[in-house]
């Protein structure tokens, strides 16, 4: 994935902005703050944004924010780039599409 993620970033000059990645910090932060169980995390929002200016000073947390926001753009920009064809499949049809997926490009 790095590799696909990289070559697809320099191609088609992908760049995440710091206020990009501060919104992405700022998102998440709320995130975790409802799936703990806060629904009205209005009542934290200074708390937020100081968890977010720290977060933006630490070069390892603004790095693996800036991976993420890069990542959320080159998938982004690869569902623009791929056609995608659906098909909808029974559960048993679709395990003999793996099977037979399997056996034809994973011989030993």
């Amino acid at each position: 994935w790095q590799l696909i993620k990289e070559k697809v970033q320099k191609e088609h000059d992908i760049k995440a902005e710091p206020e990009e990645v501060k919104g992405y910090m700022s998102t998440e932060m709320r995130m975790q703050l409802v799936r703990s169980g806060l629904s009205n995390i209005e009542m934290f929002e200074s708390y937020i944004q100081q968890a977010v200016e720290k977060s933006m000073s630490d070069q390892n947390q603004y790095y693996n924010t800036y991976q993420k926001v890069i990542g959320d753009k080159v998938v982004k920009k690869l569902g623009e780039l791929v056609q995608v064809k659906e098909t909808i499949l029974a559960p048993d049809a679709f395990f003999d599409e793996i099977k037979k997926h399997n056996e034809e490009h994973h011989k030993h």
